[in-house]
């Protein structure tokens, strides 16, 4: 979407630009017997204050931001619901013909998690199809009719959640243009009666006259962005309107060091989806006639096709205890959730079932071990919209 099409033709925020309106509508009213001269009635006005009332209740960005991550979330939960059927199934292949069997190998489990959303629900299906087709050989295992309809009716709602999930981004784009298409409506007529107002007024009242001046950036005056926000499941950037900005730059770095150009126009937000994978650092500034304001504080986000898991995973005993077993990880960036996953054999023995042990925000996770004991561990990570396959297993012996 071509977003150049769209830049805003005024120089001050949405809600002054509707602020200024309103008051110009009563600096109208009361100097209309002036105003008449040039054409300008009492239905004008009125319908200017039509124009700014439409322009002020017509839905902000945020809204529109916040329903957007509302249906990835709930996208993402049924997600997550689906995920734990296909381990399910996996498990009753797995106890029916082994890991290493051709069923299981075809049915492509292990790496299931680690794909995008169309990846995922198309190896879903597959799963679901020949499990349906084959339902009898796993009885013995487990499997139901029940069990089978309640994970075909999980893949119906995740289609119809990820259909609303691309219209709601859809929706904010539209909205956010239309908003944009509206203030320039409204400026316009703004901006034609300002000058009627200022020829009106032009050496007999000074007072008057400033009535009717759009405010003009001065030197100095434009403060750095907040809000700066990316949203990983849609590579959207966005920050809040600055006073007085005509215009806004923003920069991209992979180390928050070395910068380069990644968007300059009028909007407060813009689509990217970085170069290179990993670490992914974002910094925005405004400009205005005078020049540039101060960059905003740099926000630490990431960014991936495929979400790795965790890596660099240790397990040791915590100081001064013989039973507490602390797990650390290098954090994978844009990562929000960590799941850790364990099974717990005699030492010396092959890793058996895993288990859910945790589910965590940090990059460290305590428990209570048995002595005699070697636990495996396993891990995953997740963002807003992404989940990784699990980690390769280490393991630590509680002798």
């Amino acid at each position: 979407m071509d977003q150049t099409q769209f830049n805003r033709d005024y120089k001050i925020t949405d809600s002054e630009l509707s602020e200024f309106t309103g008051l110009l509508c009563t600096y109208m009213t009361r100097d209309l017997s002036e105003f008449i001269i040039y054409g300008v009635t009492a239905e004008d006005i009125s319908a200017l204050r039509t124009l700014q009332e439409n322009f002020e209740n017509f839905p902000q960005d945020s809204v529109s931001k916040q329903e957007l991550a509302l249906a990835i979330e709930n996208k993402n939960l049924i997600r997550e619901s689906l995920h734990k059927f296909n381990k399910s199934m996996a498990l009753r292949v797995e106890l029916k013909h082994g890991k290493n069997s051709i069923p299981y190998k075809h049915l492509e489990f292990l790496d299931i998690s680690r794909l995008p959303d169309d990846g995922f629900i198309a190896r879903t299906r597959n799963i679901y199809s020949y499990m349906k087709a084959h339902k009898s050989e796993y009885i013995i295992e487990g499997l139901t009719e029940q069990l089978l309809t309640d994970m075909n009716n999980l893949i119906i709602q995740f289609d119809a959640a990820t259909e609303t999930a691309n219209t709601k981004n859809t929706d904010r784009k539209i909205i956010t243009l239309e908003r944009v298409k509206m203030g320039n409506e409204l400026y316009t007529v703004v901006a034609r009666y300002c000058e009627i107002g200022k020829t009106i007024w032009d050496g007999v009242n000074p007072a008057k006259y400033e009535n009717y001046v759009i405010y003009t950036p001065s030197a100095g005056s434009l403060k750095k962005p907040n809000g700066v926000d990316y949203m990983t499941s849609t590579h959207v950037l966005s920050w809040n309107p600055v006073l007085n900005a005509t215009s806004y730059d923003a920069q991209y770095s992979t180390d928050g060091i070395n910068w380069t150009d990644a968007y300059a126009g009028s909007d407060t937000w813009f689509e990217f989806i970085p170069p290179v994978e990993g670490w992914a650092y974002f910094r925005c500034r405004a400009r205005n006639n005078n020049g540039f304001g101060e960059f905003s504080d740099v926000i630490q986000t990431g960014y991936y096709k495929t979400l790795p898991p965790p890596s660099n995973i240790k397990a040791h005993l915590v100081e001064h205890s013989d039973n507490t077993l602390e797990l650390t990880w290098d954090l994978v960036p844009s990562a929000n959730k960590y799941k850790v996953y364990f099974s717990a054999v005699a030492i010396g023995a092959a890793e058996g079932n895993y288990n859910l042990l945790a589910s965590v925000k940090d990059n460290f996770n305590i428990q209570q071990v048995e002595h005699g004991k070697r636990y495996y561990y396993q891990l995953t990570a997740e963002n807003s919209s992404q989940w990784s396959g699990r980690s390769s297993a280490i393991y630590f012996d509680v002798d």
